[in-house]
């Protein structure tokens, strides 16, 4: 079996963290992840 990635992001309210959250899971599917 493959082992997984944890990743956890965390910050105030109205930072950006959904933002980076797409950045993020845009590049990994990108990169077939």
């Amino acid at each position: 079996m493959k082992r997984g990635k944890f990743i956890t992001i965390y910050g105030i309210n109205g930072i950006g963290k959904t933002t980076q959250v797409n950045l993020l899971v845009d590049n990994l599917k990108k990169q077939g992840k």
